[in-house]
């Protein structure tokens, strides 16, 4: 079984911020543990926070498949990206303690909107109370972008929308 579950109902076409979970349950003895996130143009991710390994596939390896029942990915965008619906997908790639492949893919659907349509956000309280009680990234944290390079967080002083006060994380 594979879940991937948005933290908000609704992602802004630019500089837009979101979260996802990716849950997965394999079959017990499943070995060989990889996930492959399928993004649309335009919108792009972070490493997991969960802190699990990536390959140079950038498929999220697993060693340990029954030690945790998911991880988060950071998604986001840059420039302007068209509205409407855009389609993500997670395939979830496992070999069992037979030898024997298994590939389970799950779709989520995901608005993308302009920053004035996003009042009617729906926010999971559940994801964004999981996403905060994250440990805070070491210091051998790696968060680049698909460049290599560091990504910059901009912060912007003032006050705070009812939005952004009910999605801070802080830290």
């Amino acid at each position: 079984m594979l879940t991937v579950k948005p933290a908000k109902s609704k992602l802004e076409r630019q500089e837009g911020m979101n979260h996802l979970w990716i849950s997965y349950q394999p079959s017990m003895g499943a070995t060989n543990v990889r996930i492959v996130l399928e993004l649309p143009a335009g919108v792009y991710r972070s490493r997991n926070l969960n802190g699990f390994h990536e390959n140079e596939a950038d498929e999220i390896v697993v060693y340990e498949p029954g030690k945790a029942d998911g991880f988060f990915i950071e998604i986001f965008t840059r420039e302007a990206i068209d509205c409407g619906m855009k389609t993500i997908r997670a395939v979830l790639l496992l070999e069992d303690r037979h030898g024997t492949q298994h590939r389970l893919e799950q779709t989520v659907s995901l608005e993308v909107a302009d920053e004035e349509d996003m009042d009617d956000v729906r926010i999971d309280d559940e994801l964004i109370r999981r996403l905060k009680d994250l440990p805070p990234p070491g210091d051998g944290d790696e968060r680049r972008d698909e460049d290599g390079k560091h990504r910059f967080i901009r912060l912007a002083p003032g006050p705070f929308s009812d939005l952004e006060k009910k999605y801070r994380i802080e830290g």
